[in-house]
């Protein structure tokens, strides 16, 4: 039986002041001779409410924004108890923990905020496959829309050339009278054309 150091494969740290609002995806920080990356927030467990009798406990973590964080081993090295947490490192895009959960939890995501997530080499593959996906399905649905709008208006681009036609056989049929009622059909026609046109295209998009 060996006789050196226990090896510990997961360990928890509580610490003061590194806020989940603060701390951000990709920062580095050294404990110890140890050295961390920090990679994803915490997923909360129902366990953590069972252990500590308090069921309510996973909702309340969450709701509040404080799902804690995993970090990666980058440097291995002994740590102990008040030894002091160093940052030594910066993470891109400043995204923060607290941040990436919402990003991942709740509604009205920033479309710019997931692509600098998925830019993070730290984030863990899951959580880069999670807002890969959401970018997805949010790029898909403004294509959807852009092509909602282009049949739109080419449904209107089509009347447009009926009514222009009539116009024009209107005005060569009254051109014999005065070039004057002509001028002012056509104009009067060509604006009541442009406001049907573009009721016709907000109607489509609702």
């Amino acid at each position: 039986m060996s006789s050196g150091p226990a090896t510990v494969r997961r360990l928890n740290i509580d610490g003061d002041g590194m806020p989940d609002d603060v701390v951000c995806i990709g920062e580095r920080y050294q404990i110890g001779d140890a050295e961390f990356e920090v990679t994803q927030p915490r997923v909360t467990c129902y366990r953590v409410g069972v252990r500590l009798g308090q069921p309510e406990l996973p909702a309340l973590l969450v709701s509040h924004h404080r799902p804690g964080f995993y970090m990666r081993v980058i440097r291995e090295g002994h740590i102990q108890a008040c030894d002091q947490i160093i940052k030594t490192g910066n993470g891109p895009c400043s995204l923060s923990v607290a941040e990436t959960d919402a990003l991942l939890y709740l509604p009205g995501r920033d479309r710019s905020r997931l692509r600098d997530a998925v830019s993070i080499p730290a984030l863990s593959p899951g959580w880069q496959q999670s807002f890969q996906d959401l970018l997805c399905a949010h790029d898909g649905e403004a294509a959807e829309g852009s092509a909602m709008t282009r049949s739109a208006w080419r449904r209107c681009d089509g009347r447009d050339g009926q009514r222009r036609s009539w116009v024009q056989r209107a005005a060569t049929s009254l051109r014999p009278w005065t070039s004057s009622v002509s001028a002012g059909i056509r104009l009067v026609s060509h604006r009541s054309w442009a406001d049907r046109v573009a009721r016709t295209a907000v109607s489509a998009l609702r």
